[in-house]
Parts: C-alpha cells; sequence; structure tokens
C-alpha cells in the first residue's frame, strides 16, 4: 500500500464504539481544536458534558443541546463521581494545572486523554508515571500524528546512512495572540511557554529521526518580555548509525525565512542529508531529492487533522502498532526530558543579548 493510504488508514481504523467522553477544559484550544474532533468523530466519542472552573466558560463552550454542564470544584467532583457514567476524560488545561487534574481522574479509575505537554517538568511527569496505571492514560502530543512527519519517517531508510539534519523553528509571533499575551498563562511563572511549545519539535524530531540528545545550546534574549529567553540554537545528537549531528534552530522572534508550507503559526523546516540523497519535510510538505539536488518524489498539501488523529489513537487504546506509542505517556516524558535539557544545560560561554524590539 503507498506509504500515505497506510498513515491515513491507521489513523481511520473505526472505532469498536464511542466512549462516553467528558471534556475538561474550555480555554481557546479546548473549544477550536479538541471539542469539534470529538464531535466530527462520532465512531469514537459521545461528547456527554464539559467541564470548566466557572460556569460562565463551560456554557459558553458547550453550544451543544443536552451536554451537562459542571463547573468548579464541585462540579469536578461530580464528574468523577461517575454519575454520568463518563469512560474517557478529555483533559485540556493550563500546564500548571494539568498534573493534578490527571492524577484524580486516574484514582477515580477513569481513562485519560490529556493535552501535551505531559507535565510542566520532568519531575512532575516522573511523579504521574509512577503512579499511572500501566493502561489508561495517553498523552495528546498531536505533532506525532502529523501525516508529513509520518511520511518522512517512512521515507528516511531511502536516505541510506544518516549523515546529518537541520530543524528550523522560526516564527515572528505577533503580540496580540493568545500565546503572548502577559496576562496568560503561558507567560506566568510557573508557565513554561517553551516547554508548552516545544515539546512539538520534539516530537517531530523523535518520530522521524528516533532517539535524540543535547549536546550544546546557546540561548538569546531578543524581546525582553518573553521569559526566560525566546530564541536558541541547540547542537544535537540522533542516536542512528553512525551518529548524526545537527542543530535546532527556534525562535519566535525572528521572522521564518521560507514561505509558510501550512497555515498557522508553527511548522518545522527539517532536512535530513543521508548517503543516497536528503529529505526536505514541514508540515506541509515532503520532497526525497538525490544527491545531485533532484526531486525523485514529493508529496504536499498536508493539513492534516493531528488532534483528532491523536484522539481516535487513544479512543481505541492504545492496542494498535506504531500508533500505540505515539500517546504512550513515556514518549511525551522523552520528548519534554530534551526540552528541558534545552533550558537547564549549564549556559557556560552563550551569549545572551537583550535589545529593545
Amino acid at each position: 500500500m503507498n506509504p500515505l493510504r497506510q498513515i491515513e488508514s491507521d489513523h481511520l481504523a473505526p472505532c469498536s464504539r464511542p466512549l462516553r467522553v467528558a471534556l475538561v477544559g474550555a480555554g481557546a484550544f479546548a473549544r477550536k481544536a479538541h471539542l469539534p474532533s470529538l464531535r466530527e468523530h462520532a465512531d469514537c466519542f459521545e461528547v456527554v458534558a464539559l467541564w470548566s472552573r466557572t460556569r460562565a466558560s463551560a456554557e459558553a463552550a458547550a453550544d451543544a443541546v443536552g451536554l451537562a454542564i459542571l463547573w468548579g470544584e464541585d462540579g469536578w467532583a461530580d464528574l468523577l463521581s461517575g454519575r454520568l457514567s463518563v469512560e474517557l476524560l478529555d483533559v485540556v488545561l493550563p500546564i500548571q494545572d494539568q498534573a493534578r487534574f490527571v492524577r484524580q481522574a486516574l484514582d477515580a479509575n477513569l481513562a485519560v486523554v490529556s493535552e501535551k505537554p505531559i507535565a510542566r517538568n520532568t519531575s512532575e511527569a516522573q511523579e504521574l508515571l509512577r503512579s499511572a496505571p500501566s493502561r489508561g492514560w495517553w498523552v495528546a502530543e498531536n505533532w506525532r500524528f502529523e501525516p508529513a512527519f509520518l511520511l518522512a519517517r517512512a521515507a528516511l531508510p531511502a536516505l541510506g546512512e544518516v549523515l546529518s539534519f537541520s530543524a528550523s523553528a522560526q516564527s515572528l509571533m505577533p503580540e496580540d495572540v493568545p500565546l503572548m499575551r502577559p496576562d496568560g498563562w503561558r507567560m506566568a511563572a510557573d508557565g513554561n511557554w517553551i516547554v508548552d511549545v516545544g515539546v512539538h519539535f520534539v516530537a517531530a524530531l523523535r518520530l522521524v529521526l528516533g532517539e535524540v540528545e543535547l549536546v550544546h545550546v546557546v540561548r538569546q534574549s531578543l524581546r525582553p518580555e518573553l521569559q526566560p529567553f525566546d530564541t536558541f540554537a541547540a547542537t544535537l545528537r540522533a542516536r542512528t548509525a553512525p551518529f548524526a549531528l545537527g542543530v535546532w534552530l527556534f525562535s519566535l522572534s525572528v521572522p521564518k525565512a521560507t514561505p509558510r508550507t501550512i497555515s498557522g503559526l508553527s511548522d518545522l523546516d527539517l532536512q535530513i542529508s543521508g548517503r543516497n540523497g536528503t529529505l526536505v519535510v514541514s508540515r506541509g510538505a515532503v520532497e526525497l531529492r538525490d544527491t545531485d539536488g533532484r526531486t525523485r518524489a514529493a508529496s504536499r498539501g498536508f493539513q492534516g487533522p493531528s488532534v483528532a488523529y491523536a484522539l481516535r489513537a487513544a479512543a481505541r487504546g492504545g492496542s494498535f502498532g506504531a500508533l500505540a506509542a505515539a500517546v504512550a505517556p513515556l514518549e511525551a516524558w522523552k520528548d519534554l526530558e530534551l526540552v528541558e535539557a534545552v533550558l537547564q544545560q549549564d549556559v557556560g560561554e552563550d551569549i545572551r543579548v537583550t535589545c529593545a524590539y
């Protein structure tokens, strides 16, 4: 079967029956990505309830007739009680709060799929992993379900021995988007926006290349309001045979150097060089080139609903092939571990430059 058709077939394999689901959270991503995905995939999900901190936010998000609305601590306790016969919680909360809700849901013997990142830091993630059951918790790191990255992984053997790679993730993030709001949860002292954004890119790199480790990082501040920093260049080593060195350039303050291949603010320009050619990958396209630079094969125009794919994988219980690993909490922990290494590695001779923007 054509690799792209196989990817689509795996994503859309039917569920045996719909699970009764409650959406936990009523923020922008819960409303715009998770709730539509749950509703549009009726073979896997029956959305029966929505919980939020306040009644107003819950009612604003839950516009479907017959959806149970719960809010506050009393509503959360009611949801955990089992009264609504909920089988799966889809937890989409700020990074500061998510671990508590995941832990309490698992303690109540409810299955959980939680948004990335797995936790604020690796210590919190390890605590969750130790207390979590072997089944019943999945992390929706949706970039692991992006068709372009899955196709790139399938095409990687065509390169032969992998020699080097480069990854550029640059966006000039406007100040009026929710991610940049100074009063938003990502910008709070315990919010850690770099973790929240960075795990996407690490998930894609590890999906395509396998295990990757940090060698060195140089960090820079171009916009003082984005703490602790907004730009870095990291030297990475992929554990291929032999090891392949690469660089990851990340910035939310530098304009993207190449045309966007997918709508939205976040993209990854990944180039992998091997003995037999080069793979050029973004979220919107995959191109395989010969050693002389001529295009051997190309696929473009990807706009896959990766959130829906991640949720479907969780609904099927992680009991199938490669997609089972894609939602495993251990994989999400490894993604977080690499981003945290970027944050924590001793700066040494790194140059930190802060300038007015």
